[in-house]
């Protein structure tokens, strides 16, 4: 659930970047590096996850924090309310012609920490922020940011 609204939030910043987002089954190919600090191995890789990552990473450092996370949220907070509800999200979505509403709608849920439609940067994003930061250090690497990405489709 937290990882879903972290991956929210790095959608953010791809939609301002880049006008497609494609996760088409022959974007997935083996992954070359290995571990992202706990031990895990990493199960793939997905070209998606890399050009939402590298997106996000406005300072370019190959690193994301928690407010280039929030960064990607205030796109999707049309108001500026730091709420983004259902409709701000999916509209942004289709605007951005990021995916199929299906999968922006699957997106939009996993990320709304607690299932009340909305998501709230002061409540949820510290959530989806430390579901994409496996190994706790306060900071997001390319390697940490596809695992999740994949684990969310699966």
């Amino acid at each position: 659930m937290e990882a879903l609204a972290l991956f929210w939030t790095l959608l953010l910043v791809l939609s301002t970047v880049c006008p497609v987002l494609h996760t088409d089954a022959e974007e997935t190919r083996t992954y070359q590096q290995v571990g992202h600090g706990y031990g895990e191995s990493l199960i793939g890789d997905d070209l998606s996850a890399r050009t939402v990552f590298n997106m996000s990473d406005f300072d370019q450092n190959s690193l994301l924090t928690e407010d280039e996370f929030k960064r990607v949220f205030r796109n999707f907070d049309n108001n500026s309310d730091n709420h983004v509800t259902t409709r701000e999200f999916l509209d942004h979505w289709q605007h951005k012609d990021l995916g199929t509403l299906d999968k922006g709608l699957q997106l939009f849920m996993n990320l709304d920490v607690n299932k009340d439609w909305v998501i709230d940067m002061d409540r949820d994003m510290m959530y989806i922020f430390l579901w994409f930061d496996v190994n706790r250090d306060s900071q997001v690497t390319e390697s940490e940011f596809v695992t999740i990405w994949i684990k969310m489709y699966s």
